[in-house]
């Protein structure tokens, strides 16, 4: 059995995740958990210390994810290394549209009260990532798969080409995941990759992806 706790939290995250932060009240959690107000309080203080909760537990779900896929990712040649890192990506949030939806409505619609806060989090918990990516585009650009050019640029068009995909993909499934079929969502983000790869490979770069 479920405990309380856990499932005023699985509650609430469907709702933020669906509806947003400002648009899901105590009473909503706790009528969808089968619980009066005052019990509901018995375990958070309120909405945002419950709201605060469930975004440490996604965002430590997302850290442990990524520092996985950086540590599978590393004994592979550069190509390889990228590919892997940004299939990986898209494919956690494609596979997880509840945790996918939260963590959008996070960085577009943030609950004004904690808006600085959030982006505060936000940035420093994606500060680690963004350095590694970095020093992998300079180790491709020192081998020369990678063409020469500014390392920021590169890792903008990395995330901006990687979160647009997310985002095209998201919409064309609608949180279906079952009837997305996996051959066809590989085969997806294969082909936009194979274009961007085109941009930024250098004239080192012998072997496919």
């Amino acid at each position: 059995m479920i405990p309380t706790k856990e499932r005023i939290k699985e509650v609430a995250f469907s709702l933020f995740a669906e509806k947003g932060y400002e648009a899901t009240s105590i009473a909503d959690i706790a009528a969808g958990v089968g619980l009066t107000k005052p019990a509901l309080y018995a375990h958070f203080g309120g909405k945002e210390d419950l709201f605060l909760s469930i975004h440490e537990d996604v965002e430590n779900d997302y850290n442990s994810y990524m520092q996985k896929v950086f540590q599978e990712a590393g004994p592979m040649e550069v190509p390889q290394k990228l590919f892997y890192l940004f299939e990986r990506y898209i494919k956690y949030f494609l596979k997880n549209p509840g945790g996918n939806a939260f963590w959008y409505r996070v960085m577009l619609f943030p609950p004004q009260d904690l808006k600085d806060k959030l982006a505060r989090r936000v940035y420093e918990n994606e500060r680690k990532f963004s350095e590694q990516l970095g020093e992998i585009i300079r180790e491709g650009m020192a081998q020369g798969v990678l063409r020469q050019g500014s390392v920021e640029t590169v890792s903008s068009s990395f995330y901006s080409i990687r979160e647009g995909l997310l985002i095209f993909m998201s919409y064309i499934s609608l949180g279906k995941i079952k009837e997305f079929d996996e051959q066809k969502m590989s085969a997806g983000i294969r082909a936009v990759w194979e274009d961007y790869w085109l941009g930024i490979k250098g004239t080192a770069a012998e072997f496919e992806v």
